[in-house]
């Protein structure tokens, strides 16, 4: 188990090293890009706040969304099919899941530091809520991108473990009867000013935020073993 471990380690991060450079690489020439045009008085701004380190954790939320949905399932066939055990692809997957955030956060908050680098005039209104603490934007913007990484991981597998008619059902109906039942409920929760003070004290915590997410990460990643134990190795197309 051990080579295997290593060897299936070895690919997975080879090959997300380099989607992940090239992300970070745009990041930080975004920031740098931003300082020369802040130095000669130009700045772009976003609903009357200057775009902060919450565009970029934004970003890196898609970015390792998208990454969960692609390589839990190309690994599953790749692996499988080189006598790589279920139990071992998991151990990868969890630790890929784990560092890839991690990475994409320390990126997050370096740009962050970046367009943090006094300027000419004064800095304008920071669109990122935890401005300032970045052990804080660390710890949630990791604990976030782990969840977002595991949530794309269930939804890869389970369309992958269904056939194509309800492949189809699912891609058309979860969509809209979610974004409906979502619109429904906000609207209806919003109307209670306890459901405000509830948010309030919420997104003001960030150990509380950190550990929400962490533990609804924990229940994706339950589901996702429980998916990967039995998946068959599938043909691609089929």
């Amino acid at each position: 188990m051990s080579r295997g471990f290593k060897a299936a380690c070895g690919y997975r991060f080879r090959d997300s090293l380099r989607g992940t450079c090239i992300f970070g690489g745009v990041l930080l020439a975004i920031s740098l890009l931003s300082k020369v045009l802040e130095a000669f008085r130009f700045e772009v701004f976003v609903n009357g706040v200057s775009a902060g380190g919450l565009s970029f954790m934004f970003a890196s939320w898609i970015f390792v969304f998208v990454v969960g949905i692609c390589a839990v399932r190309e690994d599953l066939r790749l692996f499988l099919q080189n006598g790589v055990g279920r139990r071992t692809l998991f151990s990868v997957e969890l630790l890929h899941t784990l560092l890839a955030p991690i990475a994409c956060a320390v990126l997050c908050v370096l740009c962050d530091l970046i367009l943090s680098i006094p300027g000419l005039r004064e800095p304008a209104l920071s669109a990122d809520v935890f401005t300032g603490d970045y052990f804080a934007a660390l710890g949630i913007g990791t604990a976030a991108m782990v969840l977002a990484m595991t949530l794309g991981m269930f939804i890869s597998l389970s369309f992958y473990r269904m056939n194509r008619a309800w492949t189809i059902v699912c891609a058309v109906g979860v969509p809209v009867v979610g974004v409906n039942a979502a619109v429904w409920l906000l609207s209806r929760l919003m109307a209670r000013p306890w459901f405000e003070t509830f948010v309030m004290n919420f997104i003001q915590s960030p150990m509380r935020m950190s550990g929400t997410f962490l533990g609804l990460a924990a229940v994706f990643l339950a589901c996702v073993w429980l998916l990967l134990r039995r998946a068959p190795v599938k043909v691609t197309g089929k």
